[in-house]
């Protein structure tokens, strides 16, 4: 299966077999984003497993990104950003034999996985079995959609109600954030972590801005655990006696991500509508008294899966609505500040794993 599988995804051209998934048994890749998968209760044999926590998933799925992003002429369509985004988030890997008769069934576990089917004749299936993409990029089945489910739409469906009752229009085309089924969420030691980080590079840059004498080493002494914490580019801002304009005002934004991560860890009561910036001395005030790790965790009450997830759905459209206006040359909808929304989003992706990015890498797409 792993030299058929490797020939798929690699540079060697692959024959169209013609296979049908209907007839005769089939070997299956299914690509699920659940996080824990259902139970595989219908006839198959099992050829191999791997998950999340497997270090070859991860290249392997840049791999299949790679693959199908190559098929036919190359050019980024929808679909195919979808399925990137799909496989991106992929949490399971299982390769299993399934015969005619089991199909319908395999079908309905993968609608509960939230997965994407990959064939011996390389075609790409969606949870219902349909064709998203052949061999050669053809997009063959127009009713054919990526999986979703039912909590990621539900939450999608009541964010747009209230962004529409405060006036704001973002188009139904957008997609569906995580359900609670696909969180792995980072541990609070982590988030603590980088919210000491996050602050000391934001300490910095007001102290650059504002002529303030405050030094890194003054301020890490207060944070004796930012050090440790600190990205590559927060780690070269701390160490440059003078940043450029640019690295001041990024880092001096960053106030912004501190103030989710207070609220994820439970220390801050509510993320407001992002029409002002944080109370940025509460904050300072907050994290400069605890200083470490573990007096933050002594304090923290994460918050659940869901409230997360609520807050970054909204913020994902949000931070639409800004850079369409942005893009079309239009005023801002009232209430909201752009930077406040951004910061925000870059902080609730690093929350969610988007793209299992490291804090300097995060990305933010609408």
């Amino acid at each position: 299966m792993k030299a058929w599988l490797d020939r798929i995804l690699g540079k060697t051209p692959v024959a169209v077999s013609h296979i049908k998934p209907q007839a005769g048994e089939l070997l299956v890749n299914a690509y699920a984003t659940a996080l824990v998968l259902p139970a595989l209760d219908f006839p198959h044999q099992l050829v191999s497993q791997r998950d999340w926590h497997d270090p070859a998933l991860a290249p392997h799925l840049a791999g299949f990104v790679q693959h199908m992003l190559g098929r036919g002429d190359g050019q980024m369509t929808m679909r195919r950003y979808a399925l990137m985004r799909h496989i991106e988030r992929v949490q399971q890997q299982v390769s299993l034999q399934v015969d005619a008769a089991a199909w319908p069934a395999y079908l309905n576990w993968a609608q509960q996985a939230n997965a994407i089917s990959f064939i011996p004749n390389a075609s790409i299936l969606d949870a219902q079995g349909r064709e998203l993409m052949d061999a050669a990029g053809t997009e063959t089945d127009p009713a054919a959609a990526l999986p979703c489910l039912p909590q990621a739409l539900a939450r999608k469906a009541r964010t747009e109600a209230v962004l529409s009752a405060l006036g704001l229009r973002v188009p139904s085309s957008l997609p569906a954030t995580l359900a609670e089924f696909e969180l792995r969420m980072r541990e609070p030691a982590e988030i603590a972590a980088r919210a000491l980080a996050t602050l000391a590079a934001a300490v910095r840059a007001e102290a650059v801005s504002t002529d303030n004498e405050l030094s890194s080493a003054h301020i890490l002494a207060r944070l004796p655990d930012a050090q440790a914490a600190l990205s590559p580019q927060e780690q070269d801002f701390m160490q440059t006696a003078q940043p450029d304009d640019q690295s001041v005002t990024n880092m001096g934004w960053r106030y912004e991500c501190v103030a989710v991560f207070a609220w994820a860890l439970g220390l801050q009561e509510e993320l407001l509508f992002p029409e002002s910036i944080c109370d940025v001395s509460a904050l300072s005030q907050l994290f400069f008294e605890a200083g470490t790790v573990n007096a933050v965790l002594r304090q923290a009450r994460p918050v659940d899966a869901t409230e997360l997830l609520d807050a970054l759905d909204e913020t994902f459209r949000l931070h639409w609505c800004v850079r369409d206006a942005q893009i079309n040359q239009k005023p801002v909808p009232e209430g909201l500040l752009p930077g406040v929304v951004t910061e925000r989003h870059r902080a609730l992706n690093w929350l969610v794993r988007f793209e299992n990015a490291d804090w300097d890498d995060v990305d933010m797409p609408t």
